[in-house]
Formats: structure tokens, sequence, C-alpha cells
């Protein structure tokens, strides 16, 4: 079976074997998963699948899924390879039947491939594995960790204890207790630009609020309107204990 996408390699021949009573691609080389994208649709021996229920792990699976519909589906196989092609030096590493990515399998010769092994090794240092020479699996269930303690760590949420100065955490926590905060990549709540301008907008209208509270309009006594005001509040409970006797009588 000869490949047919525009720029791929036209002499590349697939390889199929018989399996269940279908025949199926072998993918066997990187070079196969390279070219995945030219092979017809209709060759696949299937489009889509579910993202729990079956034997590979439900986590990848859901990383796969780019538009979290439930289901991972051809056009997300091809973007997950389209990613991995600057990052690593051959799609091949991703054939062997593994839980770990040799480092020296990335391509730091390329911006994607330095940033994907700098990563790497900062996963790796802050599990206290400096010295390793591959990534497993386990070491990227939970990144939070990499990020704890981290003051700014570039997923634009501000933590009130990324903050030197006393006013401006307490402003932070302020915020965040008003309007919810979001939690950053470590897991502690924080305030995002959204987030931000919600408080900001919620702090003009009570500011708008206040000044109206000082329309003469509003204050018939002038000065003396919140004085009256307390001293007929005070009378409530003994006007409202009054008409209570007079019902029960």
């Amino acid at each position: 079976m000869l490949g047919s996408a525009p720029g791929m390699n036209q002499n590349h021949r697939w390889t199929f074997h018989r399996l269940g009573g279908l025949d199926q691609v072998a993918l066997d080389t990187g070079e196969d998963l390279a070219l995945l994208g030219g092979l017809d649709q209709k060759l696949w021996v299937a489009l889509s699948c579910p993202v729990r229920g079956l034997e590979i792990d439900s986590r990848t699976l859901q990383l796969l899924d780019l538009d979290k519909d439930g289901r991972v589906r051809a056009p997300e196989i091809l973007a997950a390879l389209d990613w991995c092609k600057p990052r690593l030096r051959s799609l091949g590493e991703l054939i062997p039947s593994r839980d770990q990515l040799e480092l020296v399998s990335i391509d730091d010769g390329k911006p994607e491939g330095k940033a994907l092994l700098n990563a790497a090794r900062r996963l790796l240092a802050k599990a206290g594995k400096a010295d390793a020479t591959s990534l497993a699996a386990a070491d990227v269930a939970d990144t939070s960790q990499v990020y704890a303690g981290s003051k700014f760590n570039g997923d634009g949420v501000v933590t009130p204890d990324s903050a030197d100065d006393p006013a401006v955490k307490q402003a932070l926590q302020e915020a965040v207790d008003a309007v919810g905060g979001v939690p950053d990549r470590s897991g502690a709540p924080g305030i995002d630009k959204a987030k931000l301008e919600t408080f900001f907008a919620d702090l003009a209208a009570h500011a708008e609020w206040l000044r109206k509270g000082q329309d003469a309009a509003l204050l018939p006594f002038a000065e003396g309107t919140a004085a009256r005001y307390a001293a007929v509040a005070d009378l409530e409970t003994k006007a409202a204990d009054y008409f209570q006797r007079c019902r029960l009588a």
C-alpha cells in the first residue's frame, strides 16, 4: 500500500498482517508513524476509541483527547504525532512498549526538543533523580510538585504567597475570598486576569454604592440621619414584642 499524502514519501510501502479476520497495518518503524497521516483512513481498524475501559492507560488517552469529548479520534492521534516530531530524534522511540523515555531520544537540537528536555530534567530534579537518564510515566503523573514553592510559574495565576509585600499579599487574599480563587499549577488558589477584573469591577460598584449613600436626597435629616435611623432600629425589637403580645392576647 503506497502513501498518498502531499509532501510524503511516495515510495513508502506499508506492511499489513491479518489478525482477527482483518488486514491491519503494522506500525513497525518511526517512518510508519511519521507518514501515518497519508494512509487512507479506510484502512484504519478503528477511527475512534473511548478514553476509559481499555487496557491502555486512561490518563494517556485523556491527554490525547484534545476536544475532551470522551473519545480519541484519528485526527487527535495524528496531532499527537505532529507534536512529537520536532521533539524526538525519531518517532520510532514510540514503538517499543515501555513506560519510560530515554532522555537521549529527545532532540535538543530543535527549540521544541530543547524545551522538552529542560522540562524533563526539572521534573527529575524535583523528584530527587537529577542523575536519571530516562523519564518514566510515574515521574509525570503529578507535575504539581514541580511548581510547589515557585512564586511565578507562567500559568497566569498569582497566589497570595507570591507577594513579598504584606499589603499586596493581603489584597490578593481578599480578592480570592471575594470572587473565588483559581488553582495554579501547584494547586494553590490565586487570581487570574479574569478574576482580577471581576474583583476590581465589584470594588468600583461598591464604591459607587457608598457614594450614592452620601447623596443629600437620601439623607432627609442631613448629618442627623444616621443617629435617627439607629434610634428607630433600636425600637424595632420593642415594637415587635408589643405587637406579638397583642396577638397573643
